[in-house]
């Protein structure tokens, strides 16, 4: 007895309609590619670069920003940026990483949040930066890790600057000559402290309620040592 094929099975045997049917599963595959593409593409931009900054006179801030990476330019359209201000933790609620380039020399920050930052881990300073505002980073509550090579003669620290963060071990560069008042105070999990050769002022308060610190290698001269 003869086998019937059906409409369909004819039509599938053919060798146009299964070109075709290849065809289309490329096309389908390459388009999935292509949003696969686009959703990572805003993905990126989104969590890397997608920070929106407000420029005077050389002084720069940050309007908003969705990125983990918040990296404040040196250059903005243009302008040379020397100081930092008008900078608050809410402005960038997801970053994780706070990089600020060489050539700022100044950062005034306003005072920190009612609940502070809880998200940014790390910051790293440029070797331009000569003035740490009063109460910069205090409040960093998640801050571990700051990164600072190198630093202008006659370099400031302001009072508060790091209080109540989580930094675990501080190396302050040669040319830092003054570090503030409680400038390091309850940081509960700082271990090691190394001050630079040409440190002159250490301010009232400086490490204190520091319940960890072990070691704090002071320079062989130094003007003034208040309690801390």
């Amino acid at each position: 007895m003869e086998n019937k094929m059906t409409r369909e099975e004819i039509v599938s045997s053919l060798p146009a309609y299964n070109k075709n049917v290849e065809m289309r599963r490329r096309i389908n595959l390459i388009a999935s590619f292509i949003a696969l593409g686009f959703v990572l593409a805003v993905f990126v931009y989104l969590k890397f670069f997608n920070t929106q900054f407000k420029v005077s006179d050389g002084e720069i801030g940050v309007k908003s920003s969705t990125a983990w990476v918040v990296r404040i330019p040196a250059e903005y359209k243009g302008q040379k940026i020397t100081k930092v201000g008008d900078i608050n933790p809410g402005d960038f609620p997801d970053a994780r990483f706070l990089y600020i380039e060489d050539g700022i020399e100044s950062i005034y920050l306003g005072e920190p949040a009612l609940f502070g930052n809880e998200t940014i881990v790390a910051v790293r300073l440029p070797n331009t930066l000569n003035y740490i505002s009063n109460k910069a980073f205090m409040k960093y509550y998640a801050l571990k890790k700051v990164y600072w090579d190198a630093a202008p003669e006659n370099t400031v620290i302001g009072k508060k600057a790091f209080m109540y963060t989580q930094i675990r071990k501080v190396v302050i560069p040669e040319g830092v000559t003054v570090i503030g008042d409680m400038c390091f105070y309850d940081c509960e999990k700082l271990e090691k402290v190394t001050m630079p050769a040409t440190l002159t002022k250490l301010g009232v308060g400086a490490f204190a309620y520091c319940g960890n610190l072990e070691t704090v290698q002071l320079p062989k001269k130094i003007d003034l040592v208040s309690d801390f």
